[in-house]
């Protein structure tokens, strides 16, 4: 049983029915205990442990008459220790990774997200549930249900995987130990996604039509910018219905 959960004992006596039954308890640590049974009438004898926190061996008895030796074993539930993420932006901008011990996720579209997380004990099964805000605004945090679900990597009590960000939303991390015991309430990290603007080009001269004769050698000057830098730029025209360009930047 996972520690700090209820727990009920329940003995029943056939053929004579004694007014008292007695539990004996054997704790890890410690004397025995010795515990009246509450008598349900019908031969049906109860204690319940409102939070158990220790694994021990138990028997009823009632005098000469002895039930056999069972054992309660105490377990921790699967836990999340501590995460930990390497955020790699998109190769076209040209930023260097980040490293994040949060959790949640604050990236470009198209970050991949490198995820390692510490358990508490070994586990058997582990798998990250993603959760996408809908399209009308409806806020992920309600339901995990139809989320995307990825498989992680297990090395005993470590777990490794990739998440591609693409969509904001939320993530939350499940695993399972061997005896089937998952973790409790597993936190939701939110997925938040950081704008990338449009780059933006003007022409500052010629800043209005002119009339030419032909022969003129015409500047033109230029401004272009992005919140993340440009790599390439290009002049449009169109002469005798025809559109051209001219590479003035070139990737790189």
């Amino acid at each position: 049983v996972l520690r700090g959960t209820p727990l009920l004992i329940k003995a029943k006596a056939a053929g004579y029915v004694p007014d008292r039954l007695t539990l004996m308890v054997w704790p890890e640590a410690g004397d025995i205990i010795r515990i009246n049974l509450e008598s349900q009438g019908d031969g049906t004898f109860l204690h319940r442990i409102a939070s158990v926190q220790n694994s021990f061996r138990y028997q009823v008895t009632s005098g000469r008459t002895r039930s056999s030796v069972s054992t309660i074993r105490v377990v921790e539930a699967p836990e999340i220790l501590n995460i930990r993420l390497t955020l790699v932006p998109p190769e076209y901008t040209r930023l260097p990774k980040e490293v994040s011990h949060k959790g949640h996720i604050e990236a470009l579209k198209g970050t991949v997200v490198s995820l390692e997380a510490q358990v508490n004990k070994p586990v058997k099964e582990a798998k990250l549930i993603l959760q996408q805000v809908e399209p009308h605004g409806q806020s992920p945090w309600s339901s995990a249900a139809g989320g995307n679900e990825l498989g992680l990597n297990i090395e005993t009590d470590r777990l490794t995987g990739n998440l591609p960000v693409f969509h904001p939303g939320a993530y939350s991390i499940h695993v399972k130990d061997e005896l089937g015991f998952e973790n409790i309430n597993p936190v939701l990290y939110r997925i938040h996604l950081i704008p990338d603007k449009y780059p933006e080009g003007e022409i500052t001269s010629p800043a209005e039509d002119l009339e030419v004769s032909g022969t003129e050698v015409t500047p033109i000057i230029y401004s272009a910018k992005d919140d993340f830098g440009i790599t390439a730029v290009r002049l449009s025209y169109q002469t005798g219905g025809t559109e051209r360009f001219i590479t003035l930047k070139g990737p790189g």
